[in-house]
């Protein structure tokens, strides 16, 4: 090769033509692709993140700047596998900020924008403000209503402006000096009412102790089983047992996990049960580990009584030792607390058997969980409560006290539909409530209008409405207002039910509608078609059927209109079962400090935040009601006819300040009510008393039963739920035990005080007990139980 060849060689040769990657010089180039990033959601959507809307047309390089280094930090988060659900949170948070200070022209990346809206007099303290005095429902606002911000989200929402502001490297610590403190919610967790309380409990334990038993009674006869498990729902006053089939080993419908299998609906009903039992938080719960160990119960005060077992359980590793409900002692690690022997102690080891058969098998932790979910190819999974729970109260079918007020609005929307075939929808979008009218499609029309005329019907009556056939009869309106519904049930038997007189046209236009669609005459196309002629049919014209199930299923209807779990659908969650056990257990003299501390383990202020002793909704309607009996006063009546006014007016049956007082009417000198009217040796006694108290008194005398230890024998002796009457009885107890009068006689009272005994603690709850053994420890014996007492009810001269 010539020199000259070399020197002309082209510059595009095979080796200069080679792609080379461009490598970007730190702190000269910028990735601008982080301005726009897309997320996936656990709802399964895919948003983007645009940070170039935050950048004004106008804006300067030093802006510009700013914003980069937030869009860079978001994507710094997303790579650390931050949750795209929280990163999603601030972001759109921040866009919510953004736009405050744009339309009130302010810099929001300046402190000016940060005090603008997080100031004494900012955006946030307005919304707070807004939220403190909510409507019962979100029906109940008009459209385009700011419905505010609760305490927790506006102190998440400062959270995460100041995170993006951090992070734009402009946000100073001295801003936050003069912010104010966004203190938790003044409305406290709503405790349950005895009735929902006492249902939730009897369907949680028949359908954990009916699968559960099951489960390990197959587990040591056939392993390999894959029969159907049947989870019994409960027993009506009928005899008819509610059941459903589940499978032991199902497909699994998220995930690998099927929560609808036989082990997860026992397990997720145990946690509500645990919840019951123990009074711990869902974390604590959750945390519960193997071994568990049964101990002997401590008392201190060595009192009498002794309901409780105490049990010892590993817990999973956090920051904070958890305690038990009464205990005192806790190791760390280690978990205590005590179980009702009643039937506590017997849910317990059933669960414990229930967990170790799959432990036993699949586990090689030291310490494996109590609760976990299990998965269709049977490995153990973390326990989800949210996905449990979704399946487990469509199991249930359990409702609200407070669905009866939601009648009227139910038959507004059930008008709306048959009559225009539109529903209008009701929701919260950023803040604001959103009515919209939808048109509602042929194909849905038909389920949609049975589900909201079910709805409106269920909260009307508690009677069964499977398999109601037309027509329905009505009687006469009564003087309360109320009209008698009579139909038969599909099975030949007859029902019926109360309804005011105001809602007869809604079940006649539901008996017109049904009625086009059952076919009540036999076609003449086919005369021996068997009609089905249900009041709330299923299905296409003449071919009608009833959903399998206890109840239809109405929540994603109800959710649609406005209507939320906790609404009308009854909602479980461990921080109601806390606000009930407090409202079950608040001694007043200390003002909630022992169920504080002791029972629920938080402090005093916890407790009066979210746990407040009484039930709020009973203290306004004890209120209100009082106000309507003085309206009536006012008007003329007396106080009798006042109170029956307004029970007349709301149709119960007696007032609820009627109901306390009757509850708390006075009992006899050892805690027990009765009419007066003694029985079997109780009467002979007490007939030789009285017969003495004439010869003395040499005149006409009527004198009350002191023969207060025969009253374990007595069919007028009634023993009263209440701390104080529990008290004196204990006390009572007590003095039979210490009797020093002569050995046959001392003997004959020791078992009349077990008997007492025996009867307290089968009778009266736990936790009555519990303050009256309380009570007795630190005040002493009743004052007037002494030996003078005592032997006036044993020197009677039966031949006097």
């Amino acid at each position: 090769m010539s020199i000259l060849t070399k020197i002309r060689k082209s510059p595009l040769d095979k080796k200069s033509l080679e792609r080379k990657p461009i490598i970007l010089r730190d702190k000269k180039l910028a990735d601008l692709s982080v301005m726009s990033q897309q997320i996936t959601l656990s709802d399964k959507t895919s948003p983007t993140m645009n940070f170039w809307k935050f950048i004004p047309e106008n804006s300067n390089e030093a802006s510009r700047i700013l914003i980069f280094k937030i869009a860079t930090s978001v994507s710094l988060k997303l790579a650390d596998k931050a949750s795209h659900d929280t990163v999603y949170n601030a972001y759109s948070t921040f866009s919510k900020y953004f736009d405050y200070c744009v339309s009130n022209e302010v810099d929001p990346i300046s402190k000016e924008g940060y005090l603008s809206y997080l100031g004494k007099n900012g955006e946030l303290v307005r919304l707070v403000e807004l939220a403190k005095v909510p409507l019962a429902y979100l029906y109940l606002y008009e459209n385009e209503t700011e419905v505010g911000l609760s305490a927790n989200s506006a102190s998440s929402r400062a959270g995460f402006i100041k995170q993006y502001l951090n992070a734009a490297e402009i946000y100073e610590p001295t801003w936050d000096r003069d912010l104010p403190k966004h203190k938790s919610d003044p409305n406290p967790t709503k405790a349950y009412s005895q009735l929902e309380y006492l249902k939730a409990l009897r369907r949680l334990q028949f359908v954990f102790f009916s699968i559960s038993t099951q489960l390990i009674q197959l587990n040591e006869d056939n392993p390999n089983s894959t029969e159907a498990i049947y989870a019994v729902i409960d027993e009506l006053d009928t005899g008819e047992i509610l059941s459903i089939e589940t499978d032991v080993n199902p497909k699994a419908n998220v995930g690998s996990v099927n929560f609808k299998s036989a082990f997860n609906l026992a397990m997720t009903s145990a946690f509500y049960l645990f919840c019951h039992y123990s009074n711990f938080n869902t974390s604590s719960i959750t945390g519960v580990c193997h071994p568990i160990k049964f101990g002997n119960h401590h008392d201190n005060k060595q009192n009498r009584t002794t309901r409780y077992a105490n049990i010892k359980a590993w817990k999973s590793r956090s920051t904070k030792v958890v305690e038990s409900t009464f205990s005192e002692e806790s190791e760390e690690d280690e978990i205590t607390l005590e179980i009702d022997k009643t039937d506590g102690l017997s849910f317990i080891k059933t669960l414990i058997k229930l967990s170790t058969l799959v432990n036993e098998i699949n586990s090689e932790e030291e310490h494996p969980p109590l609760f976990f979910n299990l998965s269709s190819d049977g490995n153990v999974h973390h326990f989800n409560l949210r996905q449990g729970s979704v399946n487990l109260l469509k199991v249930l079918n359990l409702y609200s006290d407070q669905k009866k007020l939601h009648t009227k609005y139910l038959i507004e929307r059930f008008n709306e539909l048959q009559d225009l075939k539109l529903l209008t929808t009701v929701k919260v979008v950023d803040g604001i409530v959103n009515k919209t009218q939808i048109s509602v499609g042929t194909r849905e029309y038909k389920l949609t209008l049975m589900r909201c005329a079910y709805a409106a019907l269920r909260s009307i009556t508690d009677i069964k409405l499977k398999d109601i056939y037309m027509p329905l009869t009505y009687s006469n309106v009564d003087e309360d207002g109320y009209v008698v519904a009579s139909f038969r049930y599909k099975q030949g038997n007859e029902g019926s039910f109360k309804v005011l007189s105001a809602y007869v046209p809604f079940l006649q236009k539901l008996e017109n509608y049904s009625q086009g669609l059952n076919g009540l005459a036999p076609s003449k196309y086919h005369p021996k078609q068997k009609t089905t002629p249900f009041l709330l049919p299923l299905g296409k014209r003449n071919g009608t059927y009833q959903w399998n199930e206890e109840e239809l299923a109405i929540r994603p209807f109800l959710s649609k209109i406005g209507i939320f779990l906790g609404d009308y659908l009854l909602d479980l969650n461990a921080m109601r079962f806390r606000a009930t056990a407090s409202n079950n257990n608040v001694n007043p003299d200390d003002g909630g400090l022992e169920v504080a501390t002791s029972l629920l383990q938080n402090t005093i202020e916890t407790l009066q935040g979210h746990y407040t002793a009484g039930n709020p909704d009973q203290n306004r309607l004890i209120v209100n009601q009082s106000l309507e009996v003085l309206e009536e006063i006012a008007r003329g009546y007396s106080l009798k006819d006042a109170k029956e006014n307004v029970r007349k007016a709301r149709s119960i049956e007696v007032l609820e300040y009627d109901a306390w007082k009757k509850l708390r009417q006075p009992t006899n000198l050892n805690g027990i009510l009765c009419d007066g009217k003694p029985t079997g040796k109780a009467e002979k006694e007490h007939k030789a008393s009285s017969k003495l108290a004439k010869k003395l008194i040499n005149d006409d005398i009527e004198i009350s039963c002191y023969q207060y230890d025969m009253c374990v024998e007595c069919k007028s002796a009634k023993l009263v739920n209440d701390v104080d009457s529990a008290y004196k009885l204990l006390s009572f107890v007590e003095l039979l035990e210490e009797s020093e009068i002569n050995q046959s006689v001392n003997d004959e009272l020791a078992i009349k005080a077990e008997q007492l005994l025996y009867l307290a603690e089968v009778n009266l709850s736990a936790e009555i007990l519990e303050a009256a053994e309380d009570k007795l420890a630190e005040e002493g014996r009743y004052p007037l139980h002494n030996n003078n007492y005592l032997n006036s009810m044993i020197k009677v001269d039966y031949d006097a």
